[in-house]
């Protein structure tokens, strides 16, 4: 079938039969048996999206249908938070179609009296990590993201592989200050999360406890070093570490960005103790910094800054198989 581009597609039932309509006289699916076959596509795309995809319960925490898998749950919030366009979650789209092309991820367990179904999330996983880094690739070049998207749907049903050509550096898109896109600072803290990666570049790990973090929406970029800072803190020398590259910044809220306002490092260190202490974690990006460093100076963030970016291009290069 031809169908339009996704992003040419307004996902509502008004309008579905337009989306298969050929002209004023014929529609596509003028074959009652191609019409059945479509209905039950539909069907199962229905029930894949419903055990696979996360919601949100009436906490509005992330849930996943009849089962609980943090590192599921944390994968989607991923790219559940860093989609182009909140309201189009793209990658729903290619995680249903590589689902449909995997159909022995799902197995009925026949000993169990209620037939109970059995799920490989692991696999899952793994394609999701995978499809993440051609994402993160894809940012690192000028194929459009819509693109690429409908392109890896093609692919999958077609069993082939995606070129990217990068020409950004990694460098240059991350050191943008408050223009840095949000993606960098999502797919860092979910590094630094996965396996306890955060507890390698710290010296005091008994003092962390990230069980209970989540990546969640945020939506501000922090300065650690203030850009316009009270008259009390030390000044910076930027040839060192600029204060708009990466060392220097870490995505929160806008209400904590509100709180630190200004303010020195020291005090600022406070106010995130205090979020620590009613066991909220926003960054863990943050959390290492206030945990490792006793005092932020150049000298500091410039090894911050080579620590993180060094995780996230090795992230780059190691592709799952």
């Amino acid at each position: 079938l031809d169908f339009k581009q996704l992003d040419d597609m307004v996902v509502n039932d008004r309008y579905l039969l337009d989306y298969f309509h050929k002209d004023e006289t014929e529609f596509l699916f003028h074959d009652p048996n191609l019409a059945k076959d479509f209905l039950l596509f539909l069907l199962k795309m229905r029930i894949l999206f419903d055990y696979f995809i996360i919601k949100r319960d009436r906490k509005e925490e992330p849930i996943l249908f009849v089962r609980e898998n943090k590192n599921l749950i944390m994968i989607e919030l991923l790219f559940n938070f860093s989609a182009p366009q909140y309201f189009a979650q793209d990658w729903i789209i290619v995680l249903l179609s590589w689902l449909d092309k995997r159909e022995e991820l799902i197995e009925i367990d026949e000993k169990d009296k209620d037939k109970k179904v059995k799920f490989h999330d692991h696999v899952i996983i793994d394609f999701l990590e995978n499809f993440d880094k051609e994402m993160a690739n894809v940012r690192l070049s000028d194929k459009k993201i819509i693109d690429y998207i409908n392109e890896k749907v093609e692919a999958i049903y077609h069993n082939r592989a995606i070129d990217i050509d990068t020409n950004k550096r990694l460098e240059d898109i991350l050191n943008q200050g408050t223009s840095t896109p949000h993606y960098w600072f999502y797919k860092l803290d979910y590094l630094l999360w996965e396996k306890g990666k955060i507890y390698e570049y710290i010296n005091n790990r008994e003092k962390i406890d990230i069980k209970n973090f989540r990546l969640s929406r945020l939506n501000s970029i922090e300065h650690i070093q203030p850009q316009n800072p009270i008259k009390t803190c030390k000044d910076w020398d930027n040839s060192e570490c600029d204060i708009d590259s990466f060392g220097n910044l870490a995505l929160i809220s806008n209400h904590m960005n509100s709180a630190f306002g200004n303010e020195c490092f020291a005090t600022k260190r406070k106010e995130f103790e205090k979020q620590l202490s009613r066991n909220t974690i926003e960054s863990l990006k943050l959390l290492l910094i206030y945990n490792k460093y006793d005092e932020w100076n150049e000298q500091n963030c410039n090894e911050h800054h080579k620590e993180m970016i060094e995780i996230l291009e090795n992230s780059l290069q190691n592709m799952i198989s």
